[in-house]
């Protein structure tokens, strides 16, 4: 029960956004353009195509990868 009481401090292991898709023209092309807003804090990240998407994405689950390794070491003991 303890390490469940202290994982209430660490960063929580999922993210939820509201996920906006749309198409724009431009130049006459189709692109796909994207917006993430968080329901939390209401701020909003607007992307200009779904792989700048992806790579925010991809860039927070990274971070929030390592910072939990980072928790869990710490309430194993490991580090200090």
């Amino acid at each position: 029960m303890k390490v469940l009481h202290e994982r209430r401090n660490a960063p929580s292991p999922y993210f939820a956004y509201m996920l906006r898709l749309w198409r724009s023209e431009s130049q006459d092309r189709q692109q796909w353009r994207a917006s993430l807003e968080s329901p939390h804090t209401g701020e909003r990240q607007v992307f200009s195509s779904l792989e700048q998407l992806y790579a925010f994405l991809s860039e927070r689950c990274k971070d929030r990868a390592a910072g939990a390794g980072q928790e869990e070491r710490k309430l194993m003991g490991g580090e200090r």
